[in-house]
């Protein structure tokens, strides 16, 4: 199925109250993405380039004192997408990379992401990502693209910090797709990030939290995901499956 995405409303005093704070909450999201790595949180984040702002963006790593190597090109596409799409000749596409604050890191990870059988383990290592969900995401991927259900289970109360199911809509306050929905590693990191969230927009990070806190049921089926929340439903691309799996999220609503 072709990457898309799509929020439907609940009714229009939501969306009137929330669409701005959501485009905002995304936004602080990415900015986000960069600073940790910036702070050197981590040693290496993926990085897409554009063609047409190519020579902007290099100049702007490299006054950052950051590597950039390209991996790969990808058709540009609408929506979430959990790979990259190869461009046919002539569409318009970007390019993935990866940045890092060493020549030999960078390297590392270009060699890890190449050939048939990716390193997914040292990928994680240097993305900063918890080994716990590392090790999860190297059981579950493969047959499973969208692991929800595998973190989560059934039913639970999903930690905002932990809350990958809005992803997809640009909502996330971690970067990684974690073990468990209270991953005690993840919750730790998540209050880094979230610190550094509140000192790029305060505001916006509120409004983030509280969007992932909010109870949902996501249930997938035949290559789609349907994410109710009470604000909105959220349509998107999923796992190709022919049995309907659910998981009820309670919310959160304990002091983090």
């Amino acid at each position: 199925m072709e990457p898309f995405t799509r929020l439907i409303w609940k009714n229009s005093e939501n969306r009137k109250n929330w669409i701005n704070k959501i485009h905002k909450a995304s936004q602080v999201y990415h900015a986000t993405e960069l600073a940790t790595f910036e702070m050197g949180l981590r040693k290496a984040i993926s990085y897409h380039i554009h063609p047409e702002n190519l020579e902007k963006q290099l100049e702007m790593l490299a006054k950052g004192g950051s590597v950039f190597l390209p991996i790969r090109r990808s058709k540009i596409y609408s929506g979430f997408s959990h790979r990259h799409i190869d461009p046919q000749p002539g569409d318009p596409y970007f390019v993935y990379g990866v940045l890092a604050k060493t020549l030999e890191d960078a390297e590392l990870f270009r060699k890890c992401s190449a050939g048939q059988k990716v390193d997914h383990g040292s990928i994680g290592q240097l993305l900063g990502y918890p080994e716990c969900c590392i090790r999860f995401f190297e059981k579950v991927w493969g047959p499973v693209i969208d692991p929800i259900f595998e973190a989560y289970g059934s039913e639970s109360h999903v930690h905002p910090y932990c809350n990958q199911a809005l992803r997809y809509f640009g909502l996330r306050i971690t970067p990684h797709l974690c073990c468990s929905s209270d991953c005690k590693a993840t919750i730790e990191w998540g209050r880094q990030w979230f610190s550094v969230m509140e000192g790029l927009d305060k505001e916006a990070a509120g409004w983030l939290r509280e969007l992932l806190s909010l109870p949902f049921t996501w249930n997938c089926l035949n290559g789609a995901a349907i994410v109710d929340t009470d604000l909105f439903r959220g349509v998107t691309n999923s796992n190709v499956s022919k049995k309907e799996v659910i998981v009820k999220n309670k919310g959160w609503s304990k002091l983090i």
